[in-house]
């Protein structure tokens, strides 16, 4: 079973990754992945760092700069062999951050991890 300050990792680990979109920071962001780490969304698939980076490189050239990502409701569960993070996140929008932003999307995420 996983200890408090491990999931405590894991759960930041999902606030680096959004940190990393919101400040447009692909390499931050590929600090989140393992090397075999695969990615299935309505928006593309990849699979390993390199086929993520040029999914996020894509991205990236589409999103407005005023955008923001929470993440919420993060629950890890984990039994001897695996862990599984769920939460949900929230895609807020502007096309100027001194006016109104308006939520541009809603999601959930889910991870899991095989433990050696």
């Amino acid at each position: 079973m996983l200890s408090n300050e491990d999931k405590a990792q894991i759960i930041e680990l999902g606030y680096r990754y959004a940190r990393a979109v919101d400040d447009d920071n692909i390499d931050a962001w590929l600090e989140t992945w393992t090397s075999d780490g695969e990615l299935t969304a309505a928006f593309g698939s990849a699979r390993g760092l390199a086929d993520l980076r040029a999914l996020e490189t894509r991205l990236q050239a589409g999103f407005s700069r005023g955008h923001r990502h929470v993440v919420a409701n993060t629950i890890v569960e984990d039994d001897s062999k695996t862990a599984e993070a769920t939460a949900i996140y929230v895609t807020i929008e502007t096309a100027d951050p001194q006016n109104e932003w308006f939520v541009a999307a809603l999601g959930r995420h889910d991870a899991d991890e095989g433990f050696p």
